[in-house]
């Protein structure tokens, strides 16, 4: 493992040991992300950077077996903690996936490519341990497709999140979809809903200098100097952003 790979999972970790509490009160409902890669009871599904498991525990009801995989121990523990018997948890990173060819029917990971020190290594694993015929589906927040917006939207993620290292345009990320070799490959694009700015600082535990930084970027990009990508909004009195989400699916 490179030295650059291995700063980028300690950063990884230490971020995510720090976030796990806040993902494991997560409750989000994606039953409906789940349903479009046609899970079938015989299926055994891998959910790679797991994380807190929100994903394969959506999974987990319409398959014989999930793995889940993180490389974050405290993340796997509130995964754990929710007591799923279906789900096997596994500490791994998403670069070297431990199984064989061809060993899972679904593969998928969710906003987890934005973290990746290269994510073409990431897809192509996920890629290698599908089987053919079988499905990859990553879902993850996306760039603008200007660079200029897109440089500093990923400025003031890593600000927020160092962990962070680029949120892709769609089209980087078809891309890697294409260059592992999937066919066909279908994607959508989606805002995530609001998100009330407080509560992203609190899950990354955001120090008050530079909460206020990136702020100030969102009111100059609701005053129309600039673009964050953020799309930021008020309501109800409070600065709210919304992120656009893609999910692509590609078959092997």
């Amino acid at each position: 493992m490179s030295n650059e790979l291995q700063s980028q999972h300690d950063l990884i970790r230490e971020a995510f040991r720090k976030q796990a509490s806040g993902w494991g009160r997560r409750q989000d409902n994606l039953s409906a992300i789940v349903s479009q890669l046609d899970l079938q009871k015989h299926f055994t599904v891998l959910d790679v950077a797991s994380g807190s498991g929100l994903l394969a525990a959506a999974a987990a009801p319409h398959v014989q077996r999930v793995v889940a995989t993180d490389i974050t121990p405290e993340m796997l523990q509130q995964a754990r903690a929710k007591g799923i018997e279906n789900i096997q948890f596994v500490l791994a990173a998403a670069e070297r996936l431990p199984y064989p060819d061809a060993s899972f029917d679904r593969v998928m990971t969710r906003y987890s490519l934005h973290h990746m020190f290269d994510p073409q290594p990431v897809v192509q694993e996920m890629y290698r341990v599908c089987r053919p015929q079988g499905q990859v589906m990553v879902i993850d927040i996306i760039a603008p497709d200007d660079p200029d917006n897109a440089s500093l939207y990923n400025q003031l993620e890593r600000l927020r999140d160092p962990s962070h290292t680029n949120a892709l345009p769609l089209s980087a990320l078809l891309e890697l979809f294409q260059a592992a070799g999937f066919n066909p490959i279908s994607h959508s694009v989606n805002p995530n809903g609001e998100m009330d700015i407080e509560g992203w600082f609190d899950l990354t535990q955001t120090k008050a200098e530079v909460r206020q930084q990136i702020t100030d970027m969102l009111e100059r990009d609701l005053a129309g100097e600039l673009k964050t990508g953020f799309n930021p909004v008020y309501q109800d009195g409070r600065l709210k952003i919304v992120h656009t989400v893609a999910t692509i699916i590609g078959t092997k």
